[in-house]
């Protein structure tokens, strides 16, 4: 085979292999904190000053607890995990990650399985015999 035929060959390779998998998950609403009654709420509350007072208490809470989930949601966690896949990704059937202790508290965002670049090219070069793949796991 001539050296200018194998540049094409393996360009053709890195076309047809493209196995990208995502999942996205819906947004749960998870309670960031357990939402207590203000002491200013406790008690009997018959004056309008304690009815006001109240309500300004639960109205702060609120905006905090609201802070707190904008402030998760700026910055997403992100794990990442090799997997290494042989003969032509075809072995092993599956591989199983335990991903309970990662988004702990927050929920899972989203799940994507792909082949960097590099991954390519190395499963190009041998021949599909070992192909390795990336999994990044976002939370909430």
């Amino acid at each position: 085979m001539k050296p200018l035929l194998i540049l094409p060959l393996l360009l053709l390779g890195f076309l047809i292999s493209c196995n990208h998998a995502r999942i996205r998950f819906p947004k749960k609403e998870i309670a960031l904190q357990v939402k207590a009654t203000p002491k200013e709420c406790q008690g009997n509350l018959k004056s309008k000053k304690d009815k006001d007072a109240c309500e300004a208490a639960k109205k702060k809470l609120d905006e905090e607890i609201a802070a707190q989930a904008a402030e998760k949601e700026k910055n997403p966690e992100v794990k990442t995990y090799i997997q290494k896949f042989y003969v032509w990704g075809y072995y092993p059937k599956a591989i199983k990650v335990d991903i309970t202790n990662d988004c702990a508290g927050r929920g899972i965002q989203e799940v994507y399985q792909f082949a960097t670049w590099q991954q390519e090219v190395i499963g190009q070069l041998a021949l599909g015999m070992y192909m390795p793949r990336t999994l990044r796991v976002t939370c909430y």
